[in-house]
């Protein structure tokens, strides 16, 4: 069953799951649809699947079985703080969204290239599409329960914890000085362009990310 606990994620996960959670949202504006919360959770939820069957543990949201199919509490809450920094509107990603995906994407595609292309297919797919669609094919997703039983989401009790089960592959960590960067540049604090570049003082996040 699910146990809702503190988010868990380091700060290095975190800020590559807000990026990749922006970057779902900038191909949604890219493709000319629009971004509700029903439609968000669903996106990155069939990219998480897709790489949970290869291994990758990469974004690193918790689902559990809710009200309209799968939910994350951690991806609600990063949604909340993009859209209060101005990174996201109803369209997809904002103009400022828009400029640090565009800033960042060649590092992280470098780093994390099956992630992006995975939440890129996803979002490519659905962008168009309304909430209640992407609801419609999530539960139709296959759950094996504990005792090997196989049965459809929909069918799934609300708040049982959708596990993904654990990576199996090593996950890439960006540099410390790129980190320090997008954490900057997705937290609407002290944010300076230069072009399309970022150019924050790092002193402050440093001692963060380095604890």
């Amino acid at each position: 069953m699910l146990t809702l606990k503190p988010d868990g994620r380091t700060a290095g996960q975190v800020s590559v799951d807000r990026y990749l959670a922006l970057y779902a949202a900038d191909v949604v504006y890219r493709k000319g649809g629009s971004l509700g919360s029903v439609l968000f959770q669903k996106i990155i939820f069939q990219a998480k699947l897709a790489l949970s069957s290869v291994g990758i543990g990469t974004p690193h949201f918790e689902y559990f079985r809710y009200h309209y199919g799968p939910y994350s509490p951690t991806l609600a809450a990063d949604e909340k703080l993009l859209r209060e920094n101005r990174l996201l509107g109803s369209r997809g990603a904002s103009f400022e969204g828009r400029e640090v995906v565009k800033a960042f994407r060649p590092t992280m595609e470098k780093y994390f290239p099956q992630a992006m292309a995975a939440v890129e297919k996803s979002a490519s797919k659905r962008a168009l599409w309304t909430g209640k669609k992407a609801m419609a094919e999530a539960y139709g997703v296959l759950v094996k329960r504990d005792d090997g039983v196989t049965m459809k989401l929909e069918d799934v009790p609300h708040a049982v914890d959708l596990g993904f089960g654990p990576a199996k592959k090593a996950e890439a960590e960006l540099p410390l000085h790129v980190l320090v960067e997008l954490r900057v540049a997705l937290s609407g604090v002290e944010r300076m362009k230069a072009g399309h570049k970022f150019a924050p003082s790092y002193t402050e996040e440093v001692h963060q990310l380095l604890g």
